[in-house]
Parts: C-alpha cells; structure tokens; sequence
C-alpha cells in the first residue's frame, strides 16, 4: 500500500438534525456549505472504567464519549452564524440579535480532506452525526503599512446518537471504499443501513 497523507480542507458542510428519537433511523435536513475552509482539528475524549479483583485490574475499557473541535473558516455570514449559535437573524435588515438564553441547534458535521499519494489525488471524508457549535471570536487591527486578515473559530462537541453511533468515515485509497458513497459524502449525510 503506497504511503499517503492528509494534505489540505476541501469542504466543510452542515445538516440540521431533524430527528433522533431512537426508534427508527436518525433524519438530518440538506448539507449547507461552509465557505472559506482553512482548517480542522478534532480530539476525540473518552470515558473509561477499571476493574479490580484480586488485586490487580481485572478489566479495563474505554470508550469514545465525545469529539471536541475547532474549525477555522476565513468568513462567515451572519445567516450561518445565527444558525450555528442559536441567535436571531432578520434577513429583512441583516441584524443579527444574539441573547443570554440562546440554544444551538445540533447539526451533523460533513468533512471532507484532501490526500496526497505517490499515485493520484485522494479523499478522506468524515461525519459527525451529532454537534453542537459556537462562534466564539471576533478580532481585528489596525492597518498599518501591512494588512493582516483575521480568522473566525468555531468550535464545538460532538456526542453519539442515542443509537449510540457518533460518526463515520471513508477513505478513497481503501480499496473496499464505495464510489457512490463518496460521490455523495458531501450532498447528504451519509448513514450506515442498519
């Protein structure tokens, strides 16, 4: 297997969760692209229990509890801020009105990298099927005889459906990968048939 690496962002998409009731399949609404990608970086967190008897751990698990990230994108507009903090947002003036009492809604996050190969370009897609999100900075300065740009942080945790699933991925170079599934990955959240 030729050696490949993760090499750039090439897209980063939303989908409201519509529906989790535990009882049948999970429903999410349409992807909503992000614009203006930069970066991704994601640390899953665990929860973990020991057991004891005799004196030594008689067994030890470890389980993926949740995923806290945080995304840079070079823009963002006031219409996907609202929906991804929670806020009001009046497209009739452009004002966005934002409250002690606010509440995000949960969305499944919808990734996909770009790899790199001796061979041919790939792709590494991800989903997270249940997120909630914060914008959580706004900065700038001066100019000066240089311009700077800044970049807006949005940050967030992902947590397992109550099927207890919390996300899936796909690899281009796997040679088992499905093509229509990758076709897809960045159209509709994609859930395993169960």
């Amino acid at each position: 297997m030729a050696e490949r690496r993760i090499s750039g962002v090439l897209f980063l998409g939303i989908a409201p969760l519509l529906k989790d009731d535990g009882t049948e399949s999970p429903t999410w609404g349409n992807v909503i692209e992000i614009p203006q990608f930069e970066n991704f970086s994601g640390e899953k967190q665990y929860s973990s229990a020991d057991w004891y008897s005799n004196d030594r751990i008689e067994m030890s698990l470890k389980n993926i509890s949740s995923v806290d990230f945080e995304i840079t994108v070079g823009s963002l507009s006031s219409e996907l801020r609202a929906m991804l903090t929670g806020a009001s947002y009046n497209q009739d003036n452009g004002v966005l009105v934002e409250n002690a009492d606010d509440a995000q809604a949960e969305y499944a996050l919808v990734i996909r990298f770009s790899q790199m190969s001796a061979g041919a370009a790939g792709t590494y897609d991800v989903v997270y099927y249940r997120c909630t999100l914060s914008v959580d900075n706004l900065e700038a300065e001066t100019k000066t005889d240089s311009i700077n740009t800044t970049s807006i942080t949005i940050t967030g945790k992902a947590i397992p459906l109550r099927s207890g699933m919390s996300g899936a991925s796909i690899d281009s170079y796997d040679e088992n990968a499905d093509e229509s599934i990758i076709n897809n990955w960045t159209k509709s959240v994609y859930y395993p048939a169960m």
